[in-house]
Formats: C-alpha cells, sequence, structure tokens
C-alpha cells in the first residue's frame, strides 16, 4: 500500500515533537512510557515513526503529546524556522518602514497641498490671480504649481502683498511709482 503524502502541518509536528522532547531531555523510551501511562499503546518505536514522519497521529494522540510535554497544540502545528522567522521579520520591518516613509510622504504632500490651496485663496484676495480659466479651481491650479516650492511661493505672496502696499502708500502721499 502506497504511504500517504506527508502534509506541512505533519511534518511541523514531528519536527516540534522532537525537537521539544530533546528540549526537555527526555528519550523517546521516558515519552513513550508518559504516553503509556495516559493509555496509548505508544513504544519507543513509536515516538520514532512519529518524529521520523513515518507514522501520523491521530488528533488525540497530538494532544496528549502536546500535555506530556507541557506545551500548546498550536506551537507544535506551526514549522518553527528561526532562520526563516528572522527573514520573514526582517522583511515585515523593511514593509513597516516603507509604509511609514510612504504615509510621511503622503502627509507631507497634503500638508504642502494645503498650504498652496492657502496661498492661491490668499493670492484671489490679494487681487492678483483672479483671472483663472473657466472651469479652473484654486485646487487644481495649487496641484498643478506644487512641484514649485511652497515656501518661495510664499516669498512671492509676501513680495505682491508689500508691492501692494507701497504703492497704496504712495497713491495716499501722491507719489507716481509709475516710472
Amino acid at each position: 500500500m502506497p504511504q500517504e503524502p506527508e502534509l506541512p502541518r505533519d511534518s511541523s509536528f514531528a519536527t516540534s515533537l522532537k525537537k521539544t522532547r530533546e528540549r526537555l531531555g527526555l528519550s523517546q523510551g521516558a515519552l513513550a512510557e508518559l504516553m503509556q501511562a495516559r493509555g496509548y499503546k505508544f513504544h519507543q518505536a513509536t515516538i520514532y515513526k512519529v518524529e521520523s514522519g513515518a507514522r501520523r497521529v491521530s488528533v488525540g494522540e497530538a494532544a496528549a503529546l502536546a500535555e506530556v510535554l507541557d506545551v500548546p497544540l498550536t506551537s507544535m502545528l506551526i514549522a518553527k524556522d528561526p532562520a526563516g522567522d528572522v527573514e520573514r521579520a526582517l522583511h515585515f520591518i523593511q514593509s513597516v518602514i516603507e509604509s511609514h516613509q510612504e504615509i510621511r510622504e503622503g502627509i507631507a504632500g497634503l500638508q504642502d497641498e494645503k498650504r498652496l490651496t492657502e496661498l492661491v485663496e490668499s493670492i484671489e484676495r490679494a487681487g492678483v490671480a483672479t483671472d483663472l480659466p473657466e472651469g479652473v479651481s484654486v485646487i487644481e491650479l495649487s496641484r498643478a504649481v506644487s512641484g514649485l516650492d511652497v515656501s518661495e511661493l510664499e516669498k512671492q505672496l509676501d513680495r505682491i502683498q508689500h508691492a501692494k502696499n507701497y504703492r497704496a502708500a504712495a497713491r495716499v502721499l501722491g507719489i507716481d511709482l509709475e516710472d
């Protein structure tokens, strides 16, 4: 009769069983005796076959083995590959760092867009950019200039505002600045 294919959980259980047993300093025979005390017909050879993947265990046997070894059954069903765990952890950390950077860039972009929108609205209030093409909103205009340095645009607005103030003061004083 052909042997059934080994499934990943079977392999994980077998590996975990052996590592846990060895970590606890139990021999295969000692583990078999603990299982016999619980009413299971286990021998040293049974433990060897389970650990080597030559024999599958029932759910009840798996639960009893986990209980005897004082470990959660679920922990025995998960492959323990320290190198793989480290690699997965590093990959996860890298993806978190990249996501964090993308979020920071997105927030910075939103802040710049808000500043640009406020800037364009200030320019409109100052009467400098009131002739937007039909159908172009302040938001669209701010996006169009988003590649520009926002702080430089703010400086330009300040210069325009100061120039307007100088012209207004000159008019009040009767000084002609049109030369």
